[in-house]
């Protein structure tokens, strides 16, 4: 299942914050950085942060 099947709150934040952490890369020079920062936040964050998201539909 991906965010198309189920276009809840916390899915379109999960692509969203995705989408940004991978386009981010591209940036150069220093574009790991926000990267990694976005990739380590969802990491240890996101599925509380959906989750939370998700509650108010």
């Amino acid at each position: 299942m991906d965010a198309s099947d189920n276009p809840t709150p916390g899915n379109i934040a999960r692509v969203l914050i995705q989408g940004a952490s991978v386009g981010t890369a591209f940036i150069p020079v220093w574009g790991w950085i926000p990267s990694l920062t976005l990739a380590g936040f969802d990491f240890w964050f996101g599925e509380d942060f959906y989750k939370w998201l998700d509650s108010f539909q």
